[in-house]
C-alpha cells in the first residue's frame, strides 16, 4: 500500500489553540467540515478512502496500527506494504487495548488477540460434552467432570463442570456436541475424586480424535482453576482495568478474573442505565462512557468499586481514547496533564490519569449528529492539535 497524498474529505472537526496563521497549508483552527491536504491525517479518520490501497472502514491507533477493511481484512499499517493480519472480519469496527506486547481487538463480532506479528483468537466457548457410560474401572459413587480447551498458546477455557453419578465402576466415553473452535490444541480432562469436590486433571484429548475413553482414575493432576467462568463476548469497546480485561456490550460491562484476560467473570459484572461508548484504564480507576455522560469506576479493585459521576452535559460517543502524553498539547497557559481525549456531544472532554475531567471545547461549536467518533493527536511543526471525525 503506498502513501498517496490525497485530499480527505468527511472530517467533522479539529481542536487546538494555535493561532490560525501559525498551521501549515490545509489545517483550520477550531473548525468544522473541510478537508486537510496531509495524508498523515488518515489515522485520525474512522472511514478513509482513497489513499492508494483498500477502502477502510476503521482504524485503531496504539503500539500497532491496526485498520479494517471494507471487505473484512484486518490490516497492520506499521510498514508498507500493509501487512494482512486477518481476513473475512464481519464486523465494521475495531476497538482494542494493548497491555504490553500484546493488543486485545473486538471488531463487534469477533475477539482477536495480535502478539507476535499474528492475530490468534482471543478467547474460545467451553466445550460441550457428550458422556457415555461404558465398561471401566472408576469407582461407583459420586463425580464433578469438566472438559476445557487448551489453545496453541497455552490459554485454558472456562467450563462448566457437571455432577455425574456412577451406580456401578464404570468408564467414560466423551464426544464433542459441537465443533473443535479455531486455536485450540487440545482437550483436558479433569474429574473428582469419589466423592470429592476437587477437580484435578485425567487426561489429555488430541482434537483429531472424535472420541476420548476415560477408564480408571488413574494419578491425579493438577487442579481446575477456570470453573464457572465463560468466555468474553465480542464486544464494542476494550479497556484494561489492573490484573482484568473490560469489554462492554451494550450497557453491561464484563470483567475478566484477573490475569485471565480470555475469560469473562460474571461474578462481578456491571451494569449500567445507558449504553456504554468508551473505556480506558486511569491511576484513578476505570473510566466509562456511555452515551449519557462519563462515570469512574473508582479504585483497582474491581469487587468493591463505587461508581462516581464524572460529567453528565453530554453523552460520550462510541470511541476509542485518544492518549495525551506529558507537553503535547497545549491549554491555557501550560499543557493538558497525561490523559486521553474523548468526543462527547458537549464538545471535547480531556481525562487526566489521575482522574480529573475537563471540557475543552463547550460552546466551541455545534458537533453533527453521529454515534461514532475517531480522534488523533498529530504533531507538525510548531504544535499539536487534535483531529476528530463524527461518523454520521
Amino acid at each position: 500500500m503506498r502513501r498517496a497524498d490525497p485530499k480527505l474529505a468527511g472530517w467533522r472537526g479539529a481542536h487546538n489553540v494555535l493561532d490560525a496563521a501559525d498551521l501549515p497549508d490545509g489545517y483550520v483552527a477550531d473548525a468544522l467540515d473541510g478537508y486537510f491536504d496531509g495524508a498523515r491525517v488518515f489515522e485520525a479518520l474512522p472511514a478513509p478512502t482513497d489513499r492508494g490501497g483498500p477502502a477502510l472502514i476503521a482504524v485503531w491507533r496504539g503500539p500497532v496500527q491496526l485498520a479494517l477493511g471494507a471487505d473484512g481484512t484486518l490490516y497492520r499499517l506499521d510498514s508498507l506494504p500493509a501487512e494482512t493480519l486477518r481476513a473475512g472480519l464481519a464486523g465494521d469496527w475495531l476497538a482494542a487495548v494493548a497491555v504490553g506486547p500484546s493488543v486485545y481487538l473486538s471488531d463487534g463480532q469477533t475477539m482477536l488477540l495480535i502478539e507476535d506479528g499474528a492475530a490468534r483468537p482471543w478467547t474460545v466457548p467451553a466445550p460441550l460434552p457428550q458422556v457415555a457410560r461404558i465398561d471401566g474401572a472408576i469407582p461407583a459413587g459420586h463425580y464433578q467432570l469438566a472438559i476445557t480447551w487448551v489453545l496453541d498458546d497455552g490459554r485454558e477455557s472456562g467450563c462448566e463442570p457437571q455432577p455425574l453419578t456412577l451406580d456401578a465402576p464404570s468408564g467414560l466415553a466423551l464426544g464433542h456436541a459441537a465443533p473443535v473452535p479455531e486455536g485450540v490444541a487440545y482437550a483436558r480432562i479433569y474429574l473428582t475424586a469419589t466423592d470429592g469436590t476437587e477437580l484435578y486433571q485425567r487426561g489429555a484429548w488430541a482434537v483429531d480424535r472424535p472420541e476420548y475413553r476415560l477408564l480408571a482414575l488413574g494419578d491425579a493432576g493438577a487442579t481446575l482453576d477456570t470453573a464457572g467462568y465463560d468466555a468474553m463476548p465480542p464486544s464494542q469497546c476494550v479497556g484494561a482495568w489492573g490484573a482484568r480485561l473490560a469489554v462492554a456490550v451494550g450497557c453491561d460491562l464484563y470483567l475478566s478474573p484477573p490475569y485471565l484476560p480470555h475469560l469473562a467473570d460474571l461474578a462481578i459484572t456491571y451494569r449500567l442505565e445507558h449504553p456504554i461508548t468508551a473505556l480506558w484504564d486511569s491511576d484513578a480507576g476505570l473510566v466509562v462512557g456511555t452515551s449519557a455522560g462519563l462515570y469512574l469506576l473508582s479504585g483497582q479493585d474491581a469487587t468493591a468499586a463505587p461508581l462516581l459521576t464524572f460529567n453528565r452535559s453530554g453523552g460520550v460517543l462510541l470511541q476509542n481514547p485518544t492518549p495525551v502524553d506529558a507537553q503535547q498539547l497545549r491549554h491555557g497557559d501550560g499543557w493538558l496533564p497525561v490523559g486521553v481525549l474523548l468526543a462527547s456531544r458537549a464538545g471535547v472532554l480531556h481525562v487526566s490519569d489521575g482522574g480529573q475531567a475537563t471540557l475543552l471545547t463547550a460552546d466551541t461549536y455545534q458537533f453533527p449528529t453521529g454515534e461514532r467518533a475517531s480522534g488523533a493527536v498529530m504533531p507538525f511543526p510548531g504544535g499539536s492539535q487534535f483531529l476528530f471525525t463524527i461518523e454520521e
